[in-house]
């Protein structure tokens, strides 16, 4: 008979801040300002939005001097893929994210998904010797093979990772061409992924803005597909990163934070 000795029991106290979630938004939504929101520890960006980079520079004075916000640079046109890449190999294997983890600390990986997969596209084309000109040597289907699989390993690296960590992402809307009518809402990345990337991943969150207000959806709105397995919250205005942790560790749902249930759209509360 099996017996409960020698397993492992599973305690609140054993809980830590290691979640993981793609943000996505239009550019301009604030998706960097709200990963600089948190500071329960230090911040490291992968930066590869110059937009990115603006915003960060405009919150340092208003971070604690023991929890920094440090930054990988790569916004500068000419670096490529291979250079990302190498930067995160080196971190993983000098123990960059296990000290992380261990300070309490937020990775950003990357900022944005988008200008990555734009990156890794340029690097397979540029390796096959194509172009993106679709009249001109234009990707073939092993080239999309590849960019698909670059994209699916830099996501694995991501949801391993053994600190908290966000990947943000642009919006891509896909609208019918004749009708004119939105067909979905989707990360922007490069390829068929970009509609079902989400099955690689357990949050993916939509920040959009309602008047001057910040509103973080963890639920599906206007045909993009947001979800979260430990908020039941529809969505939550104004929330920083330091409250989304809150909630995480607590084990609550998020509506004490103002979150707005399941339904109330629908009930009209």
């Amino acid at each position: 008979m099996a017996k409960l000795e020698g397993k492992q029991t599973i305690r609140a106290t054993d809980r830590k801040f290691d979640l993981k979630f793609l943000l996505v938004g239009d550019s301009g939504a604030g998706k960097t300002h709200l990963c600089a929101t948190y500071t329960k520890g230090p911040v490291h960006f992968y930066m590869l939005d110059p937009g990115g980079e603006k915003t960060v520079y405009k919150l340092l004075d208003k971070r604690p001097a023991d929890k920094p916000i440090t930054i990988d640079k790569f916004t500068d046109r000419k670096t490529k893929w291979a250079d990302v890449w190498k930067q995160i190999q080196k971190d993983e294997k000098d123990g960059f994210f296990d000290e992380m983890a261990e300070k309490g600390g937020l990775v950003v990986l990357p900022d944005s998904l988008s200008s990555a997969s734009d990156m890794i596209t340029k690097e397979v084309a540029a390796n096959n010797a194509r172009t993106l000109d679709s009249q001109q040597a234009p990707l073939r289907i092993q080239d999309w093979g590849q960019i698909s699989q670059w994209t699916k390993t830099l996501i694995g690296v991501f949801t391993d990772l053994p600190c908290a960590a966000i990947m943000t992402a642009h919006l891509y809307t896909e609208v019918d061409q004749k009708e004119g009518n939105v067909v979905g809402r989707y990360p922007m990345v490069t390829g068929q992924l970009r509609s079902s990337i989400g099955r690689f991943l357990d949050e993916v969150y939509l920040l959009d803005i309602i008047g001057k207000n910040y509103n973080l959806n963890f639920k599906e709105k206007d045909k993009f597909t947001a979800k979260s397995r430990f908020i039941a919250a529809r969505s939550i205005k104004n929330i920083t990163l330091d409250d989304l942790a809150e909630i995480y560790m607590s084990g609550k749902d998020g509506t004490e934070k103002g979150g707005e249930k399941e339904g109330n759209k629908e009930n009209g509360k």
